[in-house]
């Protein structure tokens, strides 16, 4: 990952709301910088069924990477890591689609791993999609899709 976050390679100064959430032009630069962090496959593991399992010891060395590239406090973790989190589940959700869902069979879905996903982790989350309770878990999301950024019922 690359040092620097602001658009010359420094600290990305974050300004914050009342509540405590990043506002004004560097929200841009933040995000993308958060998602990447969220793609590390060494951080953030995509083969846990939920963020709330990644290990602490990642999301500790997410947090270690944005306080040495932003001028965040340590008010500001929940929210950064959430943040992560949510682009976590996303990419998940892009995974899938770009690597398992596109293809009828494994040995197709085996031989597509998308870029940024670990090698190592590509035949675990295909044999858990493909999985009966895999499988479950998706048809329960399956009524909802969302476009817009509303949800909607199919």
């Amino acid at each position: 990952m690359r040092r620097g976050w602001a658009e010359d390679g420094g600290i990305l100064e974050i300004h914050v709301n009342n509540l405590g959430q990043p506002i004004e032009e560097t929200c841009s630069r933040l995000a993308s910088n958060l998602g990447v962090l969220a793609r590390n496959g060494h951080l953030a593991p995509l083969t846990y069924l939920d963020w709330r399992h990644v290990p602490d010891i990642g999301k500790d060395a997410i947090w270690t990477h944005i306080k040495e590239n932003t001028n965040a406090t340590d008010q500001m973790r929940k929210f950064m890591i959430t943040s992560v989190g949510r682009k976590w589940k996303e990419w998940k959700a892009e995974v899938k689609r770009q690597g398992y869902t596109k293809y009828m069979t494994n040995e197709e879905r085996l031989k597509h791993c998308p870029p940024w996903v670990e090698e190592s982790q590509w035949p675990r989350l295909i044999y858990y999609w493909d999985s009966d309770k895999g499988k479950a878990k998706s048809e329960k999301k399956k009524p909802f899709v969302k476009l817009d950024n509303t949800t909607h019922i199919w």
